[in-house]
Parts: C-alpha cells; sequence; structure tokens
C-alpha cells in the first residue's frame, strides 16, 4: 500500500500560488441520532440509499455497517478476511439504485455489488484484471466502468464489464510547466482525492484532497466531456521513483483540502477541512473539516455553510434536504443537519 498512500511527510517545495478567497459562512447546526445498539470504530466513507445510512470500519472485522434513519439501529455485514465473500479493504462505496450499493475493494481488486433489501448479499463481484493502479473505481450506466489510478498517460480509464480498457481521458493537474513535466503518474500519487458520482451516475466531480481543486465532468455517448474546472492551489510534493515502486510524499505545511464529497442530481456537497497535516499529526488526529460547499453541476458555487461539529464524511439526500455526516463528538457518531433551501 505504500505506492496508494504516501503519507510520508516530507518537507520541500515552495507554496504555490492563488490567494484563497475571502469566504462568509452561514452556520447550520447538527442534530445526533442516538443509535440503539453498536458503535462506530473507524468510519470511512458513508451514503444514502433508501432511508438509510450505509458506511465503511475501517477498523472493525464486521466491515460495513448501516443505520436506519426512521428507526436508528446499528447493523453490520462484510466480512473481512480472506474467503470467496470477504473484503479485504473496501475503500469506496457508490449508490446504484436504492436496493443496490457498489463497493471497490482496492486490496482485492474487486468491484463488488450488494444487494440490500430484507437481507443483504453479495450478488457481483467484477475482477479487475489489468489494473492495479486505481485509486477509485465506478459503474456507468451503460455496464461499463469508469476508473482513476496513477495511470501513464491519463488520469480515466473507461473499461468494459470484461475489463478491457476502452478509452483513456485527461491528465492530472499542474500549476506550471515544471510539474507539467513530471509524470503523470507521479503526479497522480500527489493529487489523489475524491471521485463522487450523482445519484444518476451519469454526472461526477474530481476534488483534491491536498490543495483546493474541483473538477465537474459529465458522460455523454461514453465520452468524459469536463463541465468546468476550480482550481485555486496546489499540493507540495517531492516524487519518488524506484524499480521498487514510486510515490509522492506530501510536504507536512499542506492543506488538507476536500475530505468528503456527497451529491444529488442538483447539486454537490464538498466538506473542506484546510486544516494543515502538520497540525493534525501534532494533535494525532484523524482527517476532519467543518466547511460546506454547495456547487451545482455547472460548477457555479450556491452556498457556504459551515458545520457546528467536525466531521470526517457526508452524505446527502436525494431531495438536497438533508445533509448527514459522521461527527467525532467526541466519538464517532451519526449526526444530520437540515439544510436551507437553495434558491
Amino acid at each position: 500500500m505504500k505506492i496508494l498512500f504516501t503519507f510520508a511527510f516530507i518537507i520541500l517545495l515552495i507554496s504555490c500560488t492563488v490567494q484563497e478567497e475571502e469566504v462568509n459562512y452561514t452556520p447550520i447546526v447538527h442534530k445526533s441520532i442516538n443509535i440503539k445498539n453498536g458503535y462506530i470504530g473507524k468510519p470511512g466513507p458513508i451514503i444514502f440509499i433508501d432511508n438509510k445510512i450505509i458506511g465503511i470500519d475501517f477498523m472493525l472485522d464486521s466491515c460495513f455497517f448501516y443505520i436506519n434513519t426512521i428507526n436508528p439501529e446499528l447493523h453490520r455485514f462484510g466480512t473481512r478476511g480472506q474467503g470467496p465473500n470477504d473484503f479485504l479493504f473496501p475503500y469506496t462505496l457508490q449508490f446504484l439504485n436504492k436496493n443496490l450499493l457498489g463497493v471497490y475493494d482496492i486490496t482485492a481488486k474487486k468491484y463488488n455489488e450488494i444487494e440490500i433489501k430484507d437481507s443483504i448479499k453479495l450478488t457481483k463481484s467484477y475482477p479487475i484484471h489489468n489494473d492495479f493502479m486505481a485509486f477509485n473505481y465506478k459503474k456507468l450506466p451503460n455496464n461499463q466502468y469508469l476508473s482513476i489510478g496513477a495511470y501513464k498517460d491519463a488520469m480515466f480509464i473507461i473499461t468494459d464489464s470484461l475489463g478491457e480498457n476502452k478509452k483513456s481521458f485527461y491528465q492530472y493537474p499542474y500549476k506550471d510547466n515544471h510539474e507539467k513535466s513530471i509524470k503523470n503518474h507521479l503526479r497522480a500519487m500527489a493529487y489523489q482525492g475524491n471521485l463522487c458520482c450523482n445519484y444518476s451516475n451519469d454526472q461526477l466531480v474530481y476534488t483534491s484532497l491536498m490543495g483546493n481543486i474541483i473538477h465537474f465532468y459529465k458522460l455523454n455517448n461514453n465520452q468524459l466531456e469536463i463541465i468546468n474546472k476550480i482550481e485555486i492551489s496546489y499540493p507540495k510534493y517531492k516524487v519518488e521513483e524506484t524499480e521498487n515502486g514510486f510515490g509522492s510524499p506530501l510536504n507536512k505545511s499542506n492543506k488538507v483540502g476536500y475530505i468528503s464529497a456527497a451529491a444529488t442530481n442538483q447539486y454537490i456537497y464538498l466538506l473542506y477541512s484546510g486544516i494543515k497535516i502538520e497540525d493534525f499529526i501534532k494533535k494525532n488526529e484523524e482527517l476532519h473539516g467543518n466547511k460546506l460547499f454547495i456547487y451545482n453541476w455547472k460548477g457555479k458555487k450556491i452556498s457556504n455553510l459551515k458545520l457546528d461539529v467536525n466531521c470526517f464524511s457526508i452524505t446527502v439526500s436525494p431531495d438536497n434536504r438533508t445533509l448527514w455526516g459522521i461527527a467525532n463528538n467526541p466519538d464517532p457518531e451519526l449526526v444530520y443537519f437540515e439544510l436551507p433551501a437553495i434558491d
């Protein structure tokens, strides 16, 4: 996993350039969900499916949980292990429909579909044969798959249901010609972040974990088209490449950017930190944030909100009325925020 997670915090480059804008925030206040049973160990991403909050737990042997938002009980499923129906390191989640969940297992190199009805069962496991450097996988409406990863000449690759590469798109960001000269797969290591789809899975947003970068995309006849790009600041890093692997260790003075994202068919919700890596290290804290930016799918910012508690991850209801989050309060717990109406 050294290649994928390069948080060897090394002080190196001089900061890049663009001054971040002054922002006025509207505060919103959380309400807690009192779970009747169980607890969350080390929370990962969460999504909203049919009045359930479904999430990954990176700590426990039962690697998924769901909480019914109507009758708040916590249930666990999914075994972490080596068996044929087990999971090694489930890393991302995707809404497929109100009864179906997509899971990318980054270590097992599989994309799994899990049915969530009266019972929970694994219905499909799609092996990723030719792609061990994917940071994230998303299923597309036409039974194809989109991956983002540390590729030699691309940022995104579309594959068919048999895992064959069909098309590739774009390259990773760069702030100037010097950074542009860095190999794409090395830049990729510094520009890891979130890839989030709308509920229809035909539009997606990429955000950087370090720096302040947002890209908006849409699918059109199997083409991935850019809607808009916002690039305010860029990560500071150096590159390392040997015969045993490669990476891009980050400067610990980097500000953590977007740590979680959620989207409906109308809007995008981005959880921003703005805290330096070194401050998280000093306090021995997991990455969190309390600034929420709302965009439409044209890439126009709609709202700046400030949560009254720091959250690790967020999701949003399809009607844009409720934001759900996992907050440290002081232990991980499920909270929700009633969102102001968007004009």
